[in-house]
């Protein structure tokens, strides 16, 4: 009898004990809360940026100073969502940022990591690819700021077989172009990704059929997606194949250039060099009708002698997406700055851009990340969701407030990038600044 009760005990002790570790030892994952939850697929670098005060000699050696520090359009986004989410954002919107790039196991890629680690930002999602090295970039600026030259190796992130990294079974790998996206066939720590998000980022040093396989799953599943294209050599191509195609959807939001923003519009609108840059204010809005009618919600363009422009449908109904009098269409002068660094001036925008359409409310924040996760489990047959992407209750308001509303989004935008460009700290207090020094320039 007593050997009997020692025996229940010890069962007893090892079913508690199992309660308790098992669900910690197959989620590899944190745990879920009702923060908003901001996914980015995209480019973590180390650059190393020299400053010399005299030009540089071809085949001398200039004096000046070197700086190393973290960059990658993914790993900048990543870096300041954060920063503008603790200065700007109210507790119960500050952002977790989850950041998937392609690294190798060497040591600029446990630099990079530790660093993210250290700031917030979670990598635990990384995809290592050790037949490649982690990407660096080497930048030399001139004396007033700008980029002289610059080489970067980026081989690891247009590896050809990355997206057989994300799903579960390696053999349900096909290129995207040739077969549309089927949800469940993610890897389980992507699908939860998709799952928990509040919203996916995309940046266009991912391959076209990467960003294909993107937006596809943010269609699948229901998510809103944001893509900021990035000019490097050879990037029009890969533009125009990633936007071309039947298989995902429209991005529900766009943050690009002038000179992006003609590639994608180049073959509806041939009377736009997609080379050059007009400056011209109707051939943006002209351009972003044509991106408007095949889905995009909002949009920011920015242009150097303009400085930039928001638009956004007023109606969400099907029947007005093509209709060019439905999109509210601003524009904002730059403001004038001393330059010190035009270094991910870009990604500042865009991480302002992102942190404001939480803010505002245009992207659905208040469902938990509990609640979505349940929700995303019934496979609804409803498509209604996939109408709009954006908040309901931005197309609630009048148009009037919605125009007030995306001013300040630009206002926010060019405040951030400015004070980027003239090498301050990111505080809310050189944010207020720089819009008192716009609100003159205006």
């Amino acid at each position: 009898m007593g050997n009997n009760q020692r025996i229940s005990k010890f069962a007893f002790a090892i079913f508690i004990a199992l309660f308790f570790t098992l669900p910690l030892l197959f989620c590899n994952s944190k745990p879920l809360s009702s923060s908003p939850h901001v996914v980015i697929f995209g480019a973590s670098a180390i650059d190393f940026i020299g400053h010399s005060p005299t030009p540089y000699t071809p085949g001398g050696c200039s004096s000046g100073r070197v700086n190393v520090r973290m960059g990658g359009v993914g790993r900048n986004l990543a870096e300041m969502m954060r920063n503008l989410s603790e200065i700007i954002l109210p507790d119960e919107l500050k952002l977790e940022v989850d950041l998937v790039s392609p690294l190798s196991h060497d040591s600029t890629g446990e630099l990079i990591i530790a660093d993210s680690k250290r700031k917030g930002i979670d990598m635990s999602n990384t995809v290592f690819l050790d037949d490649s090295s982690s990407p660096s970039c080497l930048y030399l600026m001139t004396m007033d700021g700008e980029v002289s030259q610059s080489v970067c190796d980026f081989r690891i992130v247009r590896k050809e077989l990355q997206t057989s990294h994300y799903y579960h079974n390696s053999s349900n790998y096909t290129k995207p172009q040739s077969s549309p996206f089927v949800p469940g066939v993610l890897s389980p720590k992507f699908d939860r990704l998709f799952k928990t998000a509040s919203l996916i980022v995309i940046e266009g040093n991912n391959p076209s059929y990467l960003t294909h396989f993107f937006m596809s799953a943010a269609n699948a599943y229901k998510k809103p997606l944001l893509f900021a294209p990035t000019t490097y050599e050879g990037f029009e191509d890969t533009l125009r194949t990633s936007l071309k195609t039947d298989i995902g959807s429209a991005p529900t939001a766009l943050h690009l250039n002038e000179h992006e923003l003609y590639t994608m519009v180049h073959d509806e609108i041939p009377t736009i060099p997609p080379t050059s840059i007009v400056h011209n204010t109707t051939s943006i809005h002209e351009s972003l009708n044509v991106l408007f009618s095949r889905g995009t919600e909002i949009a920011v363009v920015t242009s150097g002698n303009i400085g930039m422009c928001i638009a956004a449908r007023h109606s969400n109904s099907s029947s007005s997406q093509s209709d060019p009098n439905n999109i509210i269409f601003e524009c904002l002068p730059s403001i004038p700055v001393t330059v010190h660094d035009v270094i991910g001036a870009g990604d500042s925008a865009t991480s302002a851009f992102i942190v404001k359409l939480v803010e505002t409310g245009l992207i659905q924040t208040k469902s938990s990340r509990k609640v979505e996760l349940a929700n995303s489990q019934t496979n609804s047959d409803d498509d209604s969701s996939t109408q709009t992407r954006l908040s309901p209750s931005f197309y609630a308001l009048t148009r009037e407030e919605k125009r007030t509303l995306l001013l300040s989004i630009l206002e926010t935008e060019l405040a951030v990038a400015a004070s980027k460009v003239e090498g301050h700290s990111l505080t809310l207090q050189h944010i207020e600044e720089m819009r008192r020094r716009q609100s003159k320039n205006s």
